[in-house]
């Protein structure tokens, strides 16, 4: 079924939204943990369930390390899982904060999320096939974050949710999120950035034995630089490697905290 027609996109973003939620829909339904974690050894149904989530554990539990050594984030009524997947993060984020919303493009990985942690009574998983998270309040989440998600978003619409990511901070909130800025130097970086997705896709194909794969997108970090000068009380807290993205590929990390109060919150400047 093709995703609802949205009035404010314009049509390239709407093709690559449109696109973007097929493959994972197909990814979503066939092997929906390996499509989130792709380990070689784990693919065909081979991830354990308790095995994903204690990786989720694992993760989250490091986040809100780093973020601490800040006091944050100040609240815990609200964390956001963006590009939630399985409820891999999810569920880890349930033990910690009052309510949790997971959002994720594909419909088939929030079937499989609400499925997997139907036992908990304080999360949502929503499908979002829009442009934007309308359907989160401005500065409404003490806790965001996403994990190897935005490097599989076409960089324009990516750079565009992680300006939606500011816009929902509450003060005292804190961001965390990954991203990949560029290839690396080695020679299977080289080769990423030499060919562009259109050329990778048939090989990704071969390799993996799937008509379905997902795709590699780089995000300019002075890009997020310039979205999040808009937000005066929005502060870069940390900005350094990650390598969830994997070999060939500069994975960034960036921890963003609203340092405001309620009171004085101000709205993006133009």
């Amino acid at each position: 079924m093709p995703a609802p027609f949205d009035s404010r996109r314009p049509p390239a973003a709407s093709r690559q939204l449109d696109r973007l939620r097929a493959v994972w829909e197909r990814l979503g339904a066939d092997d929906p943990l390996w499509a989130v974690l792709s380990d070689p050894g784990k693919r065909g149904g081979r991830w354990l369930d308790e095995e994903f989530f204690a990786t989720g554990e694992a993760e989250i539990a490091m986040q809100l390390a780093m973020a601490s050594g800040w006091n944050l984030p100040r609240g815990h009524a609200l964390a956001l899982d963006f590009g939630c997947g399985a409820g891999r993060l999810t569920r880890a984020l349930a033990s910690r904060f009052e309510r949790v919303l997971g959002i994720d493009v594909s419909a088939s990985m929030i079937a499989t999320a609400r499925g997997l942690n139907a036992a908990l009574g304080n999360v949502e998983f929503r499908v979002n096939t829009a442009p934007d998270l309308a359907g989160v309040a401005s500065h409404s989440v003490d806790f965001l974050c996403s994990h190897i998600t935005l490097q599989h978003i076409p960089a324009p619409l990516a750079a565009d949710y992680v300006a939606e990511f500011f816009r929902v901070l509450a003060p005292g909130g804190v961001a965390v999120f990954q991203f990949v800025a560029a290839n690396d130097a080695s020679l299977r970086g080289r080769l990423y950035g030499a060919a562009s997705n259109r050329w990778l896709n048939p090989l990704r194909r071969i390799v993996w034995r799937r008509r379905d794969v997902f795709e590699m997108h780089t995000l300019a970090e002075s890009e997020l630089a310039r979205r999040l000068h808009r937000w005066p009380q929005l502060r870069l807290l940390y900005s350094g490697e990650d390598g969830g993205a994997g070999a060939g590929w500069l994975g960034r990390r960036w921890i963003v905290a609203h340092t405001g109060s309620m009171a004085a919150v101000e709205q993006p400047a133009c």
